[in-house]
């Protein structure tokens, strides 16, 4: 179901508490899927340039069974990590892939 995985190079000491289930709260909301099945990975303190700066910045994947409204989506998950974590939305990219029920494995067996 909906796994959303954030790389940045913001420091860990400069990540809130409750990034990880705010945003756990909201790809559950803008997916229509139960919370339960949402998945969330911050991976921070990550060497990273964007623009030719290394400032703060984000590249995320979202991985979902089925199809996402993507212009939504980035738009609510781009204001959730610009409140959260100070970075500019010029300074985000998230990358979208769609599976089959099939492709993603859960609890012994597939969606």
């Amino acid at each position: 179901m909906p796994c959303l995985v954030v790389n940045t190079n913001v420091s860990r000491s400069n990540i809130p508490s409750s990034f990880v289930l705010d945003l756990s709260t909201l790809i559950a909301k803008l997916t229509g899927k139960p919370e339960s099945y949402v998945a969330i990975q911050v991976n921070p303190d990550q060497l990273m340039a964007f623009g030719g700066s290394s400032d703060p910045c984000a590249v995320c994947t979202i991985g979902n069974v089925g199809k996402l409204n993507n212009k939504d989506f980035t738009k609510a998950t781009m204001e959730k990590i610009e409140q959260l974590l100070n970075i500019p939305t010029h300074r985000i990219y998230i990358f979208f892939s769609n599976f089959s029920s099939g492709d993603v494995g859960y609890n012994k067996s597939t969606f």
